[in-house]
């Protein structure tokens, strides 16, 4: 029995030596670089964000940032990008922290601010032994120096109501045409600031002159609001933000008033034994610079006696809203009109059986946004007594 059992044991040990062990799978990491922002082009005394994401980023803790001119490859600048939200580090721009995207404020002031190209090298920082291909960026710096604007091109006059046009702008900078950004425009009127835009589509770029032409089409609807002389100064900004040199000129803009038309309203109402009746009413409105331009619609309501309604005048509205006889929403437009923004403005009327008899003088008229007020249209409508009629339960503001 000793023997076999013997036996036994040198076969469970022979058996054992020859099994595999698991092994354990060693995880490799591949991250890889995605660049959310980084500047195109540097300009001095600016700060710029850069942010990269971090593509498979478990075990690294921070991504570090060397900044190297391109023809000595000496560092200028390092500095560290963390994706903490800028919850530890307040200033270093990061907006969500863990989200694999890490971020760095840096501030550019080079000693030698001439034209001349850096290298960007970022690479991961881990106490995990990563092998990463760093990301190298190669960024253009420039010295500060403004753009200016050479030409700009703009009517003397814009027409009431004019047709599409073209305004543009001709921008230089000894920087480079890369360095040229957009062109903003402000009209003036005793140095008050009435309106303002940005020109931004670029339609011509010659890069041995560092010229840009930028172009931007205009219609009728940029007249909104404003009628008279302005005056109209041009500049032009670079990459980082700095401005040339204003380049004014005088244009006179046309606006005309609205135009109203094919007032809708009974000739005569009855005026009910009991409750009220009611009735929608509707002006068309047109204006040279578009609806938009319309301010208000509104409408005088003179009664038999010679004396306004409490509330007159009262304003008709083009925004689709309902009306509802308990006057909810009332002061907000729920005054009964159709549609939106079709031109045709409305309001609902109402009598009631207390209202006088006799005729009821309804005065419509339109103000656009450039103090224009259109021509004044009188409508008139008899309230008699009727003999019978259903009753209908609605509430009158008039």
């Amino acid at each position: 029995m000793r023997k076999i059992l013997m036996l036994l044991l040198v076969i469970f040990s022979i058996s054992c030596s020859k099994r595999d062990l698991p092994v354990v799978q060693e995880k490799i990491l591949n991250p890889s670089f995605e660049v959310i922002k980084a500047p195109e082009i540097l300009n001095p005394n600016n700060t710029y964000n850069i942010s990269i994401r971090v593509k498979d980023n478990e075990g690294i803790d921070s991504l570090s940032l060397v900044i190297s001119d391109k023809v000595n490859q000496e560092t200028i600048l390092s500095a560290t990008l963390y994706d903490d939200g800028a919850a530890v580090y307040p200033n270093d721009g990061d907006v969500i922290a863990f989200d694999g995207i890490f971020s760095q404020n840096i501030l550019w002031n080079p000693s030698d601010e001439s034209r001349q190209n850096f290298v960007f090298s970022i690479n991961v920082i881990s106490s995990e032994a990563i092998d990463v291909e760093p990301l190298e960026l190669e960024i253009l710096s420039l010295g500060n120096i403004a753009p200016q604007i050479s030409n700009i091109q703009f009517p003397d006059v814009l027409e009431n109501g004019f047709e599409l046009l073209d305004i543009a702008a001709t921008v230089t900078d000894s920087n480079g045409v890369d360095d040229i950004k957009r062109v903003e425009y402000v009209g003036k009127r005793g140095g008050i600031a009435h309106f303002e835009g940005v020109i931004e589509s670029v339609t011509e770029t010659n890069s041995e002159q560092n010229r840009v032409v930028f172009k931007k089409s205009i219609g009728s609807t940029f007249s909104i609001g404003l009628v008279g002389e302005y005056e109209l100064e041009f500049v032009g900004v670079d990459q980082s933000g700095l401005k040339s040199a204003p380049i004014s000129k005088t244009v006179n803009i046309e606006n005309s008033a609205p135009v109203l038309s094919n007032v809708l309203t009974p000739v005569q109402v009855e005026r009910p034994v009991e409750g009220g009746v009611k009735f929608l009413i509707t002006v068309d409105v047109a204006d040279k610079q578009s609806i938009g331009d319309i301010k208000h619609v509104r409408l005088k309501w003179r009664k038999p006696d010679g004396t306004f309604s409490a509330n007159s005048p009262f304003d008709l509205y083009d925004n689709g809203l309902p009306f509802n006889d308990d006057l909810t929403g009332w002061n907000e437009g729920y005054r009964g009109d159709l549609e939106a923004n079709d031109g045709v403005y409305s309001i609902t009327g109402i009598f009631d059986y207390q209202n006088d008899l006799g005729n009821y003088f309804l005065t419509f008229y339109a103000e656009d946004f450039a103090g224009n007020e259109s021509d004044q249209i009188v409508k008139v409508i008899t309230l008699t007594q009727a003999e019978s009629g259903s009753v209908v339960k609605v509430k009158s503001p008039y």
